[in-house]
């Protein structure tokens, strides 16, 4: 069978002229590189023949034969199974599309490009050889007969566009096939100039491949200035020709605004009449615009009909955006399995998001089983062709051993190309290291310069920190209303630790003009979103009358809060406005209901949606929690949790650590914690800290527990400030510093930690 196959397919050749080689007469190198680049799994012993349509290199133009089935350089991964193969024929009035039928009654449409009839021909000499039977006796056409078959068909299908494209080129002349063939060789070996000059002459011969050519040149400023307005006129006349490659570049110039002003609506039509040739990047391009609604009105169906059509031809950057789909279940079921598998398809065509979404879903198991180790080698084969994303949480993946072995240094060299990209959450995560003194030495300056860029750039985390540099005077001489400016510039964007901040300042006088009623309201935003520290400062202004009336209840609800979150100093306080309310006859406040939407009213956003069920959720948690119903608690925590509520993480470890609704597990308790401090939860944080300075859950580092208690006590928590003071004070993690221990002990007590008092009363 594979001789048979072999002498009938060479058959083609020599009967019709096709410029292919069989796998002996190439290198086994060749046939090996080939094989990695787009057909893995094939065993070289297998491949009867290799095609290369050029004659020169197999390039991105080469096919291989297996018994097995047809593979395609065009689209890797992907195979033409030969098994029940039974007819293979070109389309009418579709270049390059060849229709292959099977014996079920199924049929595929096969995509390639100016190779349709080679193609067709193989195929069906190897259909002869399967089914037993010789080809039909039909005419064999010449290599100029079959050009000349091309042609015609290219100017039928001109003369049908007539009314609606004007100015259709004139038949080439038979030289210009030839000048064309110059143009591409000399394209691929880099020489522009001679490419320019070759296709040149083949699209003033009126050659439509050539005309696009001449187009892409002007266009990319390859062996020319770049002219966008020469590359608009050639692209016109090869589109006036019905070629599909130059009809989508049209659409991309008004897509971008390059040459012509920016025109969605032009950019979809042009898209459109090369996706309605077959044309595979423009189909892709068809369906970015109906999900993004640029155009043409939003339609995720639509889209999902586009983006499938293209990703069928192996286009990449559809087979990325149905795995977007399907994750968000837009236009489709919400399926995160599938959406890994078009991701995966993406991924291994080298597509630099599809590989940083696989690496996400591996990160976070969602679609897949967990597997942080896949997560590392995805991230890196994205972050390795520059993508800033990839780059950050392959740099936190090794700042956090997860994964791979913890190397604080490789993070720096991550962050740092995210950053000296503009990247403004990789300057951040660039700065902290500087600021820490991770996998770099520690320079507090340096982190400023980085923190600046980042905060410059309107990153929250980046403005806070930089405010707070001010604030401490480090790294920068101390200025509270330059502190204060960039607080603001934070806390407006809902950043919670800022706005906590910012209402101290604003308590206390700090910098600025006192004013309690302000106090109160950032407290109040800060609170909303759940910082501890705010919801106890709220409560007792409530409890006092401080910037706001006395209201007992609303100062009960704030405590509470604070209280479930640990926050020891709100207990005291709380039993005492409990006791109050209890003797004035006041009913106890009860946990929040969400308000019923109003009639007729459009629904939420998912992602928004999502987030109210999780707070509710929470909520419902923490009564569970205080009524002791410790199982229920941890369920409902689970539950909340898995909808991303970061409190709800912290309550999870907290459940753990104690071994409340569930088996004891400090490794488990570890884990919630981490990865709620990550999100910048601060009692999640100084828990952290406890466990990495006892060494519980995890291998004893003193050191990785004063960062955390850092990161607690630069958000405001008072028990984190006290360790942090103490252990300037011991000297026993850093440099033994008086100063520093006591500035933060003072931060402590202020809040009314007691034993942070106490340590201050004993220096004394």
């Amino acid at each position: 069978m594979r001789d048979q196959i072999r002498q009938a397919v060479l058959a083609v050749k020599r009967e019709q002229g096709f410029r292919f080689r069989p796998a002996e007469e190439i290198q086994e190198r060749a046939v090996q590189e080939a094989i990695q680049r787009f057909a893995p799994g094939v065993r070289p012993e297998d491949v009867l023949l290799m095609m290369d349509i050029t004659g020169e290199s197999l390039g991105s133009e080469g096919f291989l034969l297996t018994e097995q089935g047809l593979y395609s350089s065009l689209f890797p991964q992907q195979s033409l199974a030969l098994d029940g193969l039974t007819r293979a024929e070109l389309e009418p009035g579709k270049q390059g599309r060849v229709l292959c039928g099977y014996s079920d009654g199924t049929s595929r449409s096969l995509y390639i490009p100016t190779h349709g009839p080679y193609i067709a021909a193989v195929l069906t000499a190897v259909i002869g050889v399967l089914q037993g039977r010789e080809r039909p006796a039909a005419k064999k056409l010449s290599p100029l007969e079959q050009a000349i078959a091309r042609r015609l068909a290219q100017k039928k299908q001109a003369e049908r566009r007539k009314e609606e494209q004007k100015g259709a080129g004139s038949e080439p002349a038979p030289e210009a096939l030839q000048y064309t063939r110059q143009g591409l060789q000399a394209y691929r070996s880099g020489d522009y100039v001679q490419a320019l000059e070759a296709f040149r002459q083949a699209a003033q011969q009126g050659d439509a491949q050539a005309q696009f050519w001449m187009g892409k040149l002007c266009r990319d400023g390859q062996g020319v200035f770049t002219d966008y307005a020469q590359a608009m006129k050639w692209f016109r006349e090869a589109a006036g020709q019905g070629n599909a490659d130059a009809e989508n570049s049209i659409g991309n110039l008004y897509d971008k605004g390059k040459g012509v002003p920016r025109d969605y609506a032009e950019a979809f039509r042009w898209y459109e009449r090369a996706a309605r040739h077959g044309h595979a990047l423009a189909q892709y391009n068809v369906g970015n615009m109906y999900y993004n609604g640029d155009g043409v009105a939003r339609d995720d169906g639509k889209a999902l009909e586009w983006y499938e059509k293209s990703a069928a031809q192996g286009e990449a950057k559809a087979q990325y955006g149905l795995g977007r789909l399907y994750e968000l279940g837009r236009g489709v079921r919400k399926d995160l399995a599938e959406a890994f598998r078009w991701y995966r398809k993406a991924a291994d065509q080298g597509h630099a998001r599809g590989q940083f979404a696989v690496g996400y879903m591996y990160d976070e198991g969602e679609g897949v089983p967990q597997d942080k180790a896949a997560a590392v080698e995805w991230y890196r084969k994205a972050a390795e062709q520059g993508m800033t994303s990839a780059q950050i949480n392959l740099g936190l993946m090794y700042e956090n051993g997860d994964g791979v072995p913890e190397d604080c240094t490789e993070a720096v060299k991550w962050y740092r190309m995210a950053a000296d990209q503009g990247s403004p959450k990789g300057q951040y995560r660039l700065a902290y290291m500087y600021d820490c003194g991770k996998g770099v030495a520690a320079d507090k300056a340096e982190a400023v310069r980085w923190y600046r860029k980042s905060a410059e750039q309107g990153y929250a985390r980046g403005q806070f920190c930089l405010g707070y540099m001010y604030d401490e005077g480090k790294g920068v001489p101390q200025d509270k209303r330059e502190a204060e400016q960039w607080y603001r510039k934070a806390a407006e964007q809902n950043y919670a630790s800022a706005q906590f901040n910012l209402a101290l300042m604003y308590a206390h006088g700090d910098g600025i003009k006192q004013d309690k009623a302000e106090a109160v309201e950032w407290y109040r935003r800060a609170a909303e979103q759940g910082h501890a520290g705010a919801q106890l400062n709220l409560g007792i202004m409530y409890k006092i009358g401080e910037g706001v009336p006395e209201d007992l209840a609303e100062a009960a609800k704030w405590l509470q809060k604070a209280a479930d979150q640990g926050k020891e100093k709100a207990k005291k306080p709380l039993e005492q406005v409990l006791r109050q309310l209890e003797q004035a006859g006041i009913p106890l406040p009860s946990p929040e209901e969400a308000p019923a939407p109003e009639a007729g009213a459009k629904e939420e956003d998912e992602a928004l949606s999502e987030k109210a069920m999780a707070a509710r959720l929470l909520d419902t948690g923490l009564e569970e929690y205080r009524t002791a119903k410790y199982p229920d608690a941890f369920r409902t925590f689970q539950k909340s949790a898995n909808l991303d509520n970061v409190a709800a993480w912290f309550n999870l470890g907290t459940m753990y650590d104690l071994g409340r609704g569930v088996s004891r597990n400090l490794k488990e308790a570890f884990r919630w914690y981490k990865k709620a401090a990550h999100e910048g939860f601060a009692h999640a944080q100084f828990n952290l800290g406890q466990m990495y300075y006892l060494g519980q859950g995890v291998d004893r580092d003193k050191a990785e527990g004063f960062r955390w208690f850092q990161e607690a006590a630069r958000q405001g928590l008072a028990e984190a400030q006290a360790m942090v003071g103490a252990i300037y004070l011991d000297g026993t993690v850093t440099a033994r510093d008086r100063d520093q221990g006591v500035w933060w002990l003072r931060q402590a007590a202020g809040q009314g930690l007691e034993a942070a008092e106490q340590a201050l009363a004993s220096l004394d």
